[in-house]
């Protein structure tokens, strides 16, 4: 069943089957005979606070958490229990004028910058913990840069200013 805490959000998909996100206790998936609970113990989600929901055409389930941004899955990779725990990471420092910093807890990524049209100002995989972007010739705005991993992606924002 579901667990018993405040419900924030709530998405259906294209075949009906139900994404509840919960405040402080993840999110639960309905499967047409039973409520499914994932969390940050059982799961890659990266915070238990989840903000807003929603699934896209392709039913992967789009995550707004507070603490760790919008997260995205494929719920097929779900079941496996090996997967790694998330794709945390931080950009620093936010606003930034030439260069940015982002830390993490993964190997082996593709990150993508995106300027807020959509369009990739540029992508490269990064095999550390830690990576130095260049941004000094990236005109002044709103960016927000992505992390892949294993089919799990983590995006956030942050802004460019000389």
């Amino acid at each position: 069943g579901i667990p018993d805490v405040d419900v924030s959000d709530i998405a259906i998909d294209e075949s009906g089957l139900g994404v509840i996100a919960l405040n402080y206790a993840g999110i639960s998936i309905f499967d047409e005979t039973e409520w499914t609970n994932y969390d940050t113990s059982n799961s890659p989600l990266p915070d238990n606070l989840i903000n807003t929901i929603a699934v896209d055409s392709e039913n992967n389930i789009w995550i707004g958490t507070e603490t760790a941004g919008l997260v995205v899955f494929d719920r097929g990779l779900w079941d496996h229990t090996e997967m790694d725990k998330s794709l945390l990471f931080q950009i620093f420092p936010n606003p930034a004028s030439d260069k940015i910093v982002l830390t993490n807890n993964f190997y082996d990524a593709e990150i993508k910058l995106y300027d807020v049209t959509g369009k990739i100002i540029f992508s490269r995989q990064i095999k550390s913990s830690l990576d130095i972007i260049d941004i000094k010739n990236i005109a002044e705005g709103i960016y927000f840069i992505s992390v892949q991993n294993k089919g799990m992606f983590s995006v956030k924002q942050f802004l460019i200013q000389h």
